[in-house]
């Protein structure tokens, strides 16, 4: 099959966004003028031929390899020959921890954005500044959206017990269980007179990135995506990798699309995920101490031989 056929199959089958499907079609170009292969027919030495040519052209090693997965997927292939030289990903940046979050949230208090004379939209000068940005934060560290869902996302996609909203990259619907912490945080907001719940503009971007990090007093370890990285974390710690990936958007393809209710999944999840402690109040706070100061006093009261029979029961209920 010609190459250019199956990249519109493809993107037809897939029901792709329009920004992902013009990337596909951007790598396909960018094949077709360093390779002689046209059809889907590819080998391993077609995939080190490219790299050859491509990389004398002087392409960067990531548009080169991300050219060449790009097709390997299209076409079905498994071997891409001999990859050049790995660049970092974006496994090895940085997840800002719960303290992290729990001091960004609490320094809200010093916020001077949105609510200020930068902000021509009247939608963000119903609350305060660290109302808005600590609902922001909440959101976004319990649904792990990008930040163009972030702000486009509508509140007829919100219901005390479910979240749901297909994602603009992917064009994966994902369904997350709500919780009484981001419902009491988005209450204030519900005024805003607006049919968006965060609405902000795609200029106005650089402004929340950098009011967050200022609040962290990091500008490497905070923001949007900063905090998307912490929420996958958490949701795989809180249910196992499965919730996390369901977060992320790509546990819910293949078997998994078939055969996994994604939201029960979630909903089993939510009870053990960790919460930065700002983000609670005073009596959930407290109920949390009562419990792990009576857990420590009844492990104090046991015998050394049957602390393990207490971490077994311990692991047993965490799952």
């Amino acid at each position: 099959m010609e190459l250019s056929i199956a990249v519109t199959s493809y993107v037809a089958r897939s029901d792709l966004t329009v920004e992902t499907a013009a990337k596909l079609r951007h790598r396909l170009n960018c094949w077709n003028r360093h390779s002689q292969q046209t059809t889907t027919d590819i080998t391993p030495a077609d995939f080190d031929a490219f790299r050859v040519l491509a990389k004398a052209a002087g392409l960067s090693a990531r548009t080169i390899e991300e050219t060449v997965n790009d097709l390997a997927l299209i076409c079905g292939l498994k071997e891409m020959g001999r990859r050049l030289k790995r660049w970092k990903t974006s496994a090895t940046k940085f997840v800002p921890s719960l303290d992290l979050i729990s001091a960004a949230y609490e320094n809200a208090d010093a916020a001077e954005w949105p609510n200020c004379h930068l902000t021509r939209s009247p939608a963000l000068r119903v609350v305060s500044s660290a109302v808005w940005l600590r609902a922001f934060m909440v959101f976004a560290f319990h649904t792990g959206f990008r930040l163009r869902d972030l702000r486009t996302i509508t509140w007829s996609s919100i219901t005390p017990d479910l979240i749901d909203w297909q994602a603009s990259k992917t064009s994966k619907r994902h369904r997350i269980p709500n919780c009484a912490i981001v419902e009491r945080h988005l209450e204030p907001l519900r005024s805003a007179g607006s049919d968006r719940v965060f609405p902000i503009s795609a200029s106005q971007e650089r402004l929340l990135r950098r009011e967050l990090s200022r609040l962290a007093g990091d500008a490497e370890a905070f923001g949007p995506q900063p905090l998307r990285r912490a929420a996958v974390t958490q949701w795989a710690i809180g249910g196992g990798w499965s919730a996390g990936e369901m977060i992320q958007g790509s546990g819910l393809s293949g078997v998994m699309s078939r055969y996994v209710d994604g939201l029960a999944v979630l909903v089993a999840a939510l009870p053990r995920r960790p919460w930065p402690s700002a983000m609670l109040t005073a009596d959930e706070r407290n109920a949390r101490f009562s419990r792990e100061h009576s857990l420590a006093e009844l492990a104090q009261r046991l015998p050394l031989d049957r602390l393990d029979d207490l971490l077994k029961v311990g692991r047993a209920f965490a799952g």
